[in-house]
């Protein structure tokens, strides 16, 4: 199963998660970490989900549906695929645990009920928290629910971007205890 396909199911929500995750491995390329075509595909797909934002902001225009989705998640999976065959395993784990966080507890929550997890439904995380914040905030029409969700991506972007810098001269080490 495709979870890019699977969890496409709010305005944004790809987005949320394919900008902060190509970022992440365009960056990483340019540090030599992946090969150069592994960095160009993370650019390219990276330009392409900045491109489609905007249709896709709330309340969104274009969906991608099927077609878009399931190539993305392709891509994505190949780049991830890459990142941990260069020893990145770590990062390769972080960078898509928000999707796959929600579409396995969603999975197994659905099985666990009875439910026939494989029709439609309303029950993913995001879904429910979208639910809530357009209660909480009926006025906000121009945000999403999917932004908790880049901003965990970001804050995981943000994270493995410092660990990996080197330290400066005459500073202590980054490691932790």
């Amino acid at each position: 199963m495709n979870l890019v396909n699977f969890m496409d199911g709010i305005d944004w929500m790809t987005v949320a998660e394919v900008v902060p995750l190509t970022a992440t491995v365009a960056l990483l390329g340019l540090s030599g970490t992946i090969p150069s075509s592994s960095t160009i595909l993370a650019f390219a797909l990276l330009g392409a989900t900045l491109g489609f934002a905007p249709f896709n902001k709330p309340v969104a225009k274009l969906f991608l549906g099927d077609v878009g989705s399931l190539p993305i998640g392709l891509l994505l999976g190949w780049l991830l695929l890459r990142l941990a065959g260069a020893g990145e395993i770590v990062a390769a784990l972080l960078l898509p645990l928000y999707y796959v966080a929600d579409a396995s507890f969603t999975l197994v929550r659905r099985i666990a009920a009875g439910e026939p997890f494989w029709q439609a439904h309303r029950s993913h995380f995001y879904q429910r928290a979208g639910d809530l914040w357009r209660l909480a905030q009926p006025s906000w029409r121009g945000c999403s629910s999917a932004l908790p969700a880049g901003g965990v991506e970001s804050r995981c972007l943000a994270e493995m971007l410092y660990a990996a810098s080197p330290p400066k001269s005459g500073t202590a080490s980054r490691s932790t205890p």
